[in-house]
């Protein structure tokens, strides 16, 4: 392990392999921060469809209660031929 960490300071000393390793450092970062950021939003999504479930929501019913309203509407206003 010492032998890693010296390794690593001697090439943090390099002037030509500094701005690689840093590079390497921060796309590792970078990858790092995305995968948590997408599983929060994953977990949240994931959180939302169970809630959705368990309330007995399904798309399809509320697509068709939103189809007969449109159509009661429209022909209320007699806007339907």
């Amino acid at each position: 392990m010492r032998r890693i960490l010296r390794r690593i300071f001697l090439l943090l000393k390099d002037k030509k392999a500094s701005p690689l390793l840093e590079e390497g450092m921060l796309i590792g970062l970078a990858i790092m921060t995305l995968t948590v950021v997408f599983s929060i939003i994953v977990g949240i999504l994931g959180g939302v469809q169970d809630i959705v479930k368990n309330l007995g929501f399904a798309t399809e019913d509320f697509m068709n209660a939103l189809n007969e309203l449109w159509t009661k509407i429209m022909a209320f206003l007699g806007l339907r031929g």
